[in-house]
């Protein structure tokens, strides 16, 4: 098969993959959220399509970084808000400090996150800001959780021709 035509099939393969990865880790979050009556479902979507990568390995080591910076986007976001209370201002300061921080102390993947948490909370639930964090962490976690699951039960596999040209080689020595 020719590079280009064996470069497309890998691309189609891997687009598949990670569609129907996403797709059922996100299904099941919103099933698993509505089941308990989580408030909103949709945040458990977006970190299920978010985490979910081609390489289940990826999707596991970027999904445990991505559990710590919701952890921490959820305590420090309603400590932001007591201590300053909610506005654009601190929404921004919220953001920038907890990427800068994450990031500074190599949780690369965790940083984004912490900082999206976080501004969440601040931007308008100065009310009850730990309820609010608690919900934010409940329904991230979950979709952040089942892309890690729905990637070990569906691991990607090389294309039958790339595990033929691996076994020739390896022959051939």
């Amino acid at each position: 098969m020719s590079p280009q035509l064996l470069k497309i099939r890998r691309r189609v393969a891997e687009a598949s993959l990670l569609g129907i990865r996403a797709a059922l880790a996100s299904c099941a979050a919103v099933a698993i959220a509505q089941s308990l009556n989580l408030t909103y479902p949709l945040y458990a979507v977006v970190a299920a399509v978010i985490v979910t990568d081609v390489s289940s390995e990826k999707t596991q080591q970027s999904g445990v970084q991505r559990l710590l910076g919701t952890a921490v986007g959820s305590v420090s976001g309603p400590l932001l808000v007591l201590g300053f209370g909610h506005s654009l201002v601190v929404v921004g300061v919220a953001i920038a400090l907890l990427i800068f921080l994450c990031y500074v102390v190599g949780y690369i993947e965790a940083a984004k996150l912490a900082g999206y948490v976080a501004g969440l909370v601040v931007l308008d639930h100065s009310d009850a800001p730990w309820a609010y964090a608690r919900d934010r962490f409940v329904e991230t976690s979950l979709g952040i959780v089942l892309a890690i699951v729905v990637s070990l039960l569906i691991p990607e596999r090389p294309l039958q021709n790339e595990r033929d040209d691996n076994e020739s080689n390896t022959n051939v020595l």
